[in-house]
């Protein structure tokens, strides 16, 4: 049975591999990236990916600058917001859905049980241990190696979902925000509720009300709360 386990397992690690564009000359380094903190509270002599997250995410945010700047003409301001998007937890996520990372990733504790209850590791943690997969490749193969796997993520990243749609609407309530704040040193407060439309096709109906400062400022309805306050 443990053998059968352990074939498993290679072939998962295989197919991570095969996803990342890269073969580990140093298996070590992926066993690293792929070792949560939880599991080396279980396993002594194991190291977390947590050193490697810290410069997986650094050689993420620049090769993202790179390829944004050679591809995409907007200000500085613009392409700041769009790196935000292509960095972003949630992009991360949706790369490590992908590739398979849940499958091959090591956990102990709380975690363990947490993905024994729901099928299911946080987001958070799966999107730190892609950025120590590339912190891996940047150790085992260079830059070279690394820039070629994470432009490779970014492919997938924009040719399979619109993962820009919404930086602009994202800058314009965080510009919001911080205009408020710096002026009355508080923030905008979103007031939201469901609409009642018996009677109607749809009830999916909900207002938000931006107010600042006690005062209302504007009032907006759409079929979802997300969608009223851009709008």
């Amino acid at each position: 049975m443990a053998s059968a386990d352990s074939g498993a397992n290679q072939e998962r690690l295989s197919s991570l591999q095969s996803r990342l564009g890269h073969r580990f000359v140093n298996t070590d380094l992926l066993a690293n990236a792929l070792t949560h903190s939880s599991f080396t509270n279980e396993s002594a002599g194991s190291q977390s990916n947590e050193r490697m997250e810290f410069l997986g995410d650094s050689i993420l945010s620049f090769v993202s600058a790179q390829y944004l700047y050679n591809n995409y003409p907007q200000n500085e301001g613009k392409l700041s917001r769009l790196r935000s998007v292509l960095v972003s937890e949630n992009s991360l996520y949706k790369v490590a859905e992908e590739y398979g990372v849940q499958k091959c990733m090591g956990i102990g504790g709380s975690l363990k049980v947490e993905l024994a209850r729901t099928g299911r590791i946080p987001r958070s943690i799966l999107a730190d241990c892609v950025e120590a997969l590339i912190a891996g490749v940047f150790l085992d193969g260079g830059y070279d190696s690394a820039f070629s796997v994470v432009m490779r993520m970014i492919d997938y990243l924009v040719n399979s979902s619109d993962v820009f749609e919404d930086s602009d609407d994202m800058d314009y309530k965080s510009l919001l925000q911080e205009y408020v704040q710096k002026k009355t040193h508080k923030l905008p407060d979103y007031e939201c509720r469901q609409i009642d439309c018996s009677g109607k096709q749809s009830s999916d109906v909900f207002e938000v009300t931006l107010k600042i400062c006690g005062k209302m400022i504007c009032r907006n309805t759409s079929s979802s709360i997300r969608k009223a306050q851009k709008a």
